[in-house]
């Protein structure tokens, strides 16, 4: 009707056909939402969060890609206090005590023992290097 009263041009009646899917398409949605002062139960109160967390909540980042990183201690060891529980125990101090033997027996010195070891013949992959403290490794010795 509305074409008719209009002219029946061809644009007219393209812009109302739109106008006509886009009203029915906004019918449709207001179907399924509902006015807020509607909305009842607990859903409605301010605090109310949804229960299912999102993927970002749940697990900010995936073990193989951990932001932090590693600390790895770097104290020589005779400056760590040892917390250990049997060093402290009274009942245990006693049988720690007891293993202990103590030789004073000084070794003697033969002239067979005194001779030099002779070296290995077979070749060795590994050979050691110079000693460095631990704090000058760059990364905590795990890199050269």
């Amino acid at each position: 009707r509305e074409r008719e009263r209009l002219g029946g041009s061809d644009m007219v009646g393209s812009a109302l056909s739109v106008a006509e899917k886009v009203t029915s398409a906004l019918k449709q949605a207001l179907k399924w939402v509902k006015p807020p002062w509607k909305i009842s139960g607990p859903v409605a109160s301010p605090e109310y969060l949804d229960p299912v967390p999102g993927a970002l909540e749940y697990r900010v980042f995936s073990p193989a890609s951990n932001p932090k990183e590693a600390i790895i201690p770097q104290s020589e060891p005779d400056r760590v206090l040892n917390i250990t529980y049997y060093t402290r125990d009274p009942r245990r101090a006693f049988a720690l005590a007891a293993k202990k033997e103590t030789d004073n027996t000084e070794p003697t010195t033969n002239e067979q023992d005194s001779s030099p070891v002779p070296k290995n013949p077979s070749p060795t992959y590994f050979v050691l290097g110079a000693r460095v403290p631990i704090g000058d490794n760059p990364n905590g010795g795990y890199q050269k």
